[in-house]
């Protein structure tokens, strides 16, 4: 998994997403993750779905619940396919 951290205050581009499925596709990795404090944009949620692209986003809301299962011992943080 390629994973792009993203601190932007505007909604991440389907350019964004275009560039990291072209690393996946040159690094042969199996899927990327989005991880932003924004979300991502209407259009580049539009390119994920049509062309099937294995890149789901952690934004905001659950870079704070990752945070506080983090906070709880023996918790870990799993992403859900």
């Amino acid at each position: 998994m390629l994973i792009q951290c993203k601190r932007y205050k505007t909604k991440i581009e389907k350019m964004v997403v275009k560039s990291l499925w072209a690393d996946i596709q040159e690094y042969g990795a199996e899927s990327g993750l989005i991880v932003t404090i924004s979300s991502l944009s209407p259009g580049a949620e539009k390119v994920c779905t049509a062309r099937n692209y294995p890149i789901p986003q952690a934004n905001r809301e659950t870079l704070k619940q990752w945070v506080n299962v983090m906070r709880t011992p023996y918790k870990g943080v799993f992403m859900a396919e």
